[in-house]
């Protein structure tokens, strides 16, 4: 019968890992010696296994039993503060107040469903009077019923409650000022501050998850070279002239080659969006009328993929791990993100599939769940490199999700991606010099697939929406046809076990 491990070894440091609920915890084999000297046979990985197996089991108890305790805490807070300001804000309609409170209840729902522990700054859950702490926030006695209107007092008392609460929230990194509406820039007219809100507004879809931080950091560079690229102060002086002009600008950064066809068209349709939004604003007279007939032509070339030697010349000098990267994306269309979204109840273990929806595409009710069938060797990674986590299905080595995204106070957006970086060391290796983006390996495994087995099998692959009602039926036989498609690809792979 296999070893059970129920935390994660680290052979340099002779320690004991495991994360849950957001935190990592930690046993060297010195200190597990001291509370299982029976169970512990030596300093190595297989001599304190058990002792560390039952050091997890009572720590998960003493977990399970504080996650009871913090979420009658969080209720507690929730039910006293948070939500008699909501519901005094609907009664009042003050759309502003309501959306601040209302994101604060949110968040501490997301608290209690993710078992993260209240803070002793918001609640004393050792005290009688089962009431949040009021030494530690300063907080007022409790306020009238939030069907009464509030006197002016009472409301900032709860307000000033509500955004102490906040500071003291263990998932605070995801209350910015831009979910506040009172937070966001003004614009003095000029157009570097209308950019400035313009961006703002783009991050608070960020934090909505309504776009990627990818997304929002190349609107707000698009828009800096906008507001490079014209020769104007004010946002009021857009015109069909100033339109023009800067057309003329990235047609001929495109016709120089200082800037592809792609990405000139993608500045232009991002300044385009930004100038109907301040003629919606009130802040331009008029719409400028060229604003539809200004285009950059992209011209479509053909789809650029992997060569299969050169793939598998890059999965032959990867590491397990690595491997494993590749072979989601090459098995089931996979991309970084797709990767790290992963989840335990995504996996067939019996069957050896995965069944899941594209992470980008995820939202979207028609876009088709699909099943794909592992290839032995993919299979028999994950296994390998499966975490612990109930959340996540691979995390890096210190237990962190493997792509992370967000944006800064100053706008500026930051990323970790430790797929690309995995994969990049392998082509520093190999010394290639212009390693082509991962992103093609997905390209290559669905040009393979439609060729073979024609497009319905390769848009199931990819977890493609179909376009319109018909294109629906295409999905039922496609999905009978993809166990076969993906054999034969596992095949034309011809990867090295």
């Amino acid at each position: 019968m296999p070893k059970r491990y129920l935390m994660t070894w680290n052979t340099r440091q002779k320690r004991w890992f495991k994360k849950a609920n957001g935190k990592q915890y930690s046993r060297s084999v010195k200190q597990l010696e001291d509370e299982f000297p029976d169970l512990v046979m030596g300093e190595s990985k297989e001599g304190s296994y058990r002792a560390a197996n039952e050091w997890w089991l009572a720590k998960e108890s003493q977990l399970k039993a504080q996650d009871n305790i913090d979420s009658i805490a969080w209720g507690t807070v929730l039910r006293s503060w948070v939500l008699p300001l909501r519901e005094h804000a609907r009664v009042c309609r003050r759309p502003e107040l309501w959306h601040m409170a209302n994101t604060t209840a949110l968040l501490i729902q997301d608290n209690i469903d993710a078992g993260r522990p209240c803070p002793s700054d918001l609640y004393d859950v050792g005290i009688d009077d089962d009431q949040p702490r009021i030494e530690a926030l300063d907080i007022p006695q409790k306020p009238q019923r939030a069907a009464d209107v509030m006197v002016a007092e009472q409301e900032a008392d709860l307000v000033r409650v509500n955004r102490a609460i906040e500071q003291a929230l263990p998932n605070r990194k995801m209350i910015t000022p831009w979910h506040d509406p009172s937070a966001v820039p003004k614009s003095d007219g000029s157009l570097e501050s209308t950019i400035t809100q313009f961006s703002t507004y783009q991050q608070r879809e960020f934090h909505r998850e309504e776009k990627s931080a990818g997304r929002v950091g190349a609107i707000r560079a698009h828009l800096k070279h906008f507001q490079t690229g014209v020769a104007i102060v004010d946002v009021a002086d857009i015109d069909a002239r100033v339109l023009l002009e800067y057309h003329e600008v990235l047609k001929t950064a495109v016709f120089n080659g200082n800037m592809s066809a792609h990405y000139g068209r993608d500045i232009l349709s991002t300044c385009k969006r930004f100038t109907r939004w301040c003629w919606q604003m009130g802040m331009l007279d008029e719409l400028p009328k060229n604003i539809d007939q200004l285009r950059i032509e992209v011209v479509t070339t053909e789809v650029e993929t992997f060569d299969l030697d050169e793939l598998r010349q890059i999965y032959d000098s990867a590491a397990g791990r690595t491997q494993l990267y590749l072979l989601l994306m090459m098995n089931c269309g996979m991309q970084q993100q797709d990767i790290a979204d992963l989840r335990l109840d995504q996996v067939d273990w019996q069957d050896g599939r995965i069944v899941r929806k594209r992470s980008k595409t995820a939202k979207h009710d028609r876009v088709p769940v699909v099943s794909y069938k592992l290839w032995p060797r993919t299979l028999d990674l994950l296994r390998q490199h499966r975490s612990q986590s109930a959340e996540v299905l691979i995390v890096n080595g210190n237990g962190e999700p493997l792509k992370m995204e967000g944006i800064r106070d100053d706008g500026r957006v930051h990323k970790t991606d430790n797929i690309r970086s995995a994969y990049y060391r392998v082509t520093r290796k190999l010394k290639i010099e212009r390693p082509k983006p991962l992103k093609l390996i997905r390209k290559t495994s669905a040009s393979l697939l439609a060729n073979r087995f024609g497009r319905d099998v390769a848009k199931l692959f990819l977890g493609h929406a179909p376009a319109d009602v018909a294109d629906q039926s295409y999905l039922k036989p496609a999905r009978n046809a993809l166990d076969a498609a993906l054999d034969w690809l596992g095949e034309e792979y011809a990867l090295h076990q």
